[in-house]
């Protein structure tokens, strides 16, 4: 049976969740197999918040960086969903684990990190495997690796952002094209309407404009002019650059909210001020 169009009933969903949360040892060994099964009776068709979308083929090429491997998927990602896709939907807990236990399963097994480290599917395999003979303190640091691959949670943008298959979606909703969505970031126009999604894919930039919403992630056009100036100079891509210079942004919108009645000048010109400081 093709599980296209197809997703987790909301109680085969919480027997998995709740096998995992409780260190079950069968459930927890399904994911070492190549795919773990799901018949008839554990399967629907529909969500509440809509019809499933058709999710498209996905490779990890292994040779590549994390990056450079959502560079190239998150944009293949986008264009086949984004039409059947909005942020209630996005929100869905199982709508998530669906996408990655009936479709991105050996996806997310080949890009998988663990304590740092590229596991890739035949180590991450010889973890799950390793489950029953290992202290209790390892054996929740194993699940705590499956959910956060597997699974997205309830309204957690933070949950979002790091799930190998929920971070392809988020990252272009928040910024494809989006010179065309606001006059503000007209002058961002660019032949490539994924290029400003491509910079907010590095990893450690992702993490620290989206995790905290309120602050960054859910202000559209703050969160894509900061890409639009990061991206003039090589130096604003570097960690402890954009680190720095986030930190002092923060404590600036507190006093003054960035994001308050700007132009495209009075932006670049608050940047350009907390670049100062970075400098003195």
């Amino acid at each position: 049976m093709s599980n296209q169009f197809k997703i987790l009933r909301n109680q085969t969903f919480k027997d998995l969740f709740t096998g995992l949360v409780n260190l079950n040892e069968e459930t927890v060994l399904q994911y070492a197999e190549d795919q773990i099964y799901f018949d008839r009776s554990q399967l629907s068709q529909s969500l509440p918040s809509g019809t499933v979308p058709e999710f498209p083929q996905l490779n990890y090429d292994n040779s590549k960086t994390v990056a450079e491997n959502e560079r190239i998927n998150s944009p293949l990602f986008y264009d086949k969903i984004s039409d059947q896709m909005n942020f209630v939907k996005a929100k869905q807990e199982r709508f998530w684990a669906s996408a990655c236990h009936l479709h991105y399963f050996k996806y997310i097994k080949n890009r998988v990190y663990y304590n740092n480290k590229h596991l890739g599917e035949a180590n991450f395999n010889k973890l799950i495997k390793s489950f029953p003979n290992s202290s209790i303190e390892d054996k929740n640091k194993i699940v705590d690796l499956i959910i956060g691959n597997f699974f997205v949670r309830r309204g957690s943008t933070r949950s979002m952002v790091r799930n190998p298959i929920s971070r392809l979606w988020l990252a272009p909703e928040l910024t494809f094209s989006c010179w065309k969505r606001s006059d503000v970031l007209k002058e961002l126009k660019n032949d490539d309407p994924y290029y400003y999604t491509k910079i907010l894919l590095d990893t450690n930039i992702y993490q620290n404009l989206i995790e905290r919403p309120q602050e960054i992630g859910q202000r559209f056009e703050l969160l894509n002019m900061l890409l639009y100036f990061f991206s003039l100079d090589p130096k604003r891509i570097t960690k402890k650059w954009y680190t720095d210079f986030v930190k002092i942004l923060k404590c600036t919108n507190v006093v003054n909210p960035v994001f308050l009645n700007r132009s495209f000048k009075d932006y670049l010109i608050v940047f350009e001020e907390i670049e100062g400081e970075l400098s003195v």
